[in-house]
């Protein structure tokens, strides 16, 4: 049975709460619908913005990829383009219009320049790493590399390198064939050093130095050895080259050096071994730290240079060879040894030795203020033109040997026009100024000088005066100025400069401080036109100043101002 409760009809309380729970439910229901409908409006509206978002996506893929591509294209034909474009132009450039035979020259010239510039820094720079120019003018392009093996002349300058001997022979080999038929150089590096009899791989630099001369025979010109040990090295060279199979007809310069730094007992080539005269055609002889004993003298020699003489025994060989070398046009001797004080050819006898032809002389200025003997009544040089005063110590050019310098240039050679000094990083004394040498040329290498020495040039001596002008050399000593006094400025017609007659100074390597390049510059506004209160037949113009520092020009008058 059902109980009474179920079929009890609700309260109206309860009814009227239900039916407004019901109509407050529809009510949002309503809302619901409303926000349903809004939202999938938006997310239609989304989906097809997305859909053509997408497709322009794709279609701004697509032409991007294809832009990529045909820009691809058209850098390389516009790279393709711009070379042919360079090509033609370079084509057209009026270089190229030179002949092969100019280009020739112009590399022959660079050769020979290169090769002068690597002797010449054989002091400083004993090895040369750079390539040679005929190496450099064969890999620039194809058109200069058939050049540079169709000319002779660029090959000629021949080295031999420390490898195998099969490689010194295909370096020989390759060598001479480019140079044929042109007379060669021959450089040889380390002969004779320790290691070579022990190791197999690395030949003595002598078997190289065989192969060379019976390769090259007649064609070597000059010969350029360093020996790194002076004995047995210097004795086998020599029976070398006197092998009956070596020709060596037209060798006209040789250059033996002895770099070793341990002093060799007795660095002398016999002569008996290799007659040196016999070499008809030889007129440059450079000996260093060794020396040749000809006794019989080179009559066509006309270059002789002797560096750092040892034994009295050199020094008498090097008296024969002044005696029996008449021609000579150039000599340089420098030593370095307290006994080394050779007699001149005539030393015992009052004959006057004369050297028509000496032009360029080199000596160490101590060996002139040891030489006791006057030198007017021994020897007279009317053609010498330059004088080269080379320190062969590190020692400043003292008052002595200033002195002797003078007595030198007025005495046996009045007509020197160059002065060079090269005292090894010290002091020039101030008395070389007062020569009455007509010096055109100053040039000072790795030397210093001082504000004082400069200063002197910028004042002018009157010569017209009754007093004594003169510079103080220290301890006493005065150097007489043109019979004048001097002041510190002009003083009529009767006013000179300190060597009148200059026109150039050259420093090269030399540590100038900034005073001294201020003096410099005054140098140049006193003496760089003709000064109009002073003689213009003995007054000459300064005419050039330059300055260089390790190999480049800091500054120079005209041209390049600091």
């Amino acid at each position: 049975m059902n109980s009474p409760d179920q079929n009890k009809a609700p309260f109206k309380e309860e009814i009227d709460a239900l039916r407004v729970t019901l109509s407050r439910e529809e009510r949002l229901l309503q809302v619901l619908a409303s926000e349903i409908e809004l939202v999938s409006l938006d997310h239609a509206k989304a989906s097809h913005g997305l859909a053509q978002a997408q497709a322009a996506l794709d279609a701004a893929s697509l032409i991007y990829r294809t832009s990529e591509t045909m820009l691809h294209g058209l850098e390389v034909q516009h790279a393709q383009l711009m070379q042919n474009v360079k090509e033609k132009k370079a084509a057209l450039h009026p270089i190229r219009r030179v002949p092969a035979e100019l280009w020739a020259d112009v590399f022959t010239r660079w050769a020979d320049e290169e090769e002068y510039d690597r002797i010449e820094r054989l002091d400083t720079h004993p090895t040369d790493t750079r390539l040679p120019a005929s190496l450099i003018a064969a890999s620039v392009s194809s058109f200069w590399r058939k050049t540079a093996l169709s000319t002779p002349t660029l090959w000629r300058y021949i080295s031999i390198p420390d490898r195998p001997l099969s490689d010194i022979k295909a370096h020989i080999y390759e060598w001479a064939k480019r140079s044929s038929p042109r007379i060669v150089s021959l450089t040889l590096w380390n002969v004779g050093r320790d290691n070579w009899p022990k190791d197999p791989t690395i030949p003595s630099s002598l078997d190289g130095l065989r192969l060379a001369l019976s390769s090259l025979k007649d064609r070597i010109g000059r010969l350029e050895i360093h020996f790194q040990l002076a004995t047995p090295a210097v004795q086998i060279f020599s029976s070398i080259i006197s092998e009956p199979r070596v020709k060596l007809n037209n060798l006209a310069e040789i250059w033996l050096e002895y770099i070793s730094l341990v002093p060799d007992i007795n660095p002398i080539i016999p002569d008996q071994t290799f007659q040196l005269h016999r070499l008809k055609r030889l007129h440059t002889l450079t000996l260093r730290n060794l020396f040749w004993n000809s006794p019989r003298g080179l009559k066509s020699l006309r270059v002789l240079k002797i560096e750092s003489i040892q034994t009295p025994a050199d020094v008498n060989s090097f008296r024969l060879l002044l005696s029996n070398s008449k021609e000579l046009e150039e000599v340089e001797f420098l030593t370095i040894s307290s006994n080394a004080h050779p007699q001149l050819p005539n030393a015992n006898n009052s004959i006057i030795v004369d050297y028509p032809r000496l032009k360029k002389l080199s000596l160490c200025p101590r060996w002139l203020a040891s030489y006791h003997q006057d030198l007017a009544q021994l020897l007279t040089l009317p053609a010498l033109r330059t004088l080269r005063l080379i320190s062969c110590q590190v020692a400043p050019l003292n008052s002595r040997e200033a002195e002797s310098m003078l007595r030198f240039l007025g005495d046996v050679a009045p007509n020197v026009e160059c002065l060079h000094f090269n005292l090894r990083g010290e002091m020039v004394h101030a008395g070389v100024l007062s020569t009455r040498a007509a010096i055109t040329r100053l040039e000072f290498v790795n030397t210093e000088i001082s504000k004082e020495t400069i200063e002197l040039l910028t004042k002018p001596a009157d010569v017209s005066g009754s007093g004594v002008a003169g510079i103080n050399l220290g301890g006493g000593g005065v150097f007489n100025i043109f019979g004048g006094g001097m002041g510190g400025g002009p003083t009529g017609n009767g006013s000179r400069w300190l060597l009148p007659y200059l026109s150039s100074i050259h420093f090269e390597d030399c540590d100038l401080p900034p005073e001294v390049d201020r003096v410099l510059a005054q140098l140049v506004d006193m003496r760089a036109e003709a000064t109009p209160y002073m003689r213009p037949n003995i007054n000459a113009k300064l005419e050039r100043v330059s300055v260089r520092r390790n190999s480049l020009t800091s500054w120079e008058y005209p041209g390049v101002q600091w």
